[in-house]
């Protein structure tokens, strides 16, 4: 018997992704507002922010090859 474990670069099941979307767009949002409010961003913000920008980015390609934009209010 063998055991089939997912590697980091499988896709993303489309619930998954739509879920990883929103919450990322979410966050990255946050940030983006309390650096307006604040006029500057630290750099660990910048950071998380890149970070949530690459998670968005990957569950965007997800939904892409699936032809399922749509779900995330993208035409």
């Amino acid at each position: 018997m063998s055991i089939t474990t997912a590697t980091p670069t499988a896709p993303l099941p489309t619930p998954v992704a739509i879920a990883r979307y929103r919450s990322a767009e979410a966050r990255a949002n946050e940030l983006i507002v309390a650096a307006r409010a604040t006029g500057c961003m630290s750099d660990m913000n910048a950071d998380d922010l890149a970070h949530y920008v690459d998670l968005m980015a990957g569950a965007r390609a997800t939904l892409a090859a699936a032809g399922r934009l749509d779900l995330i209010g993208v035409s």
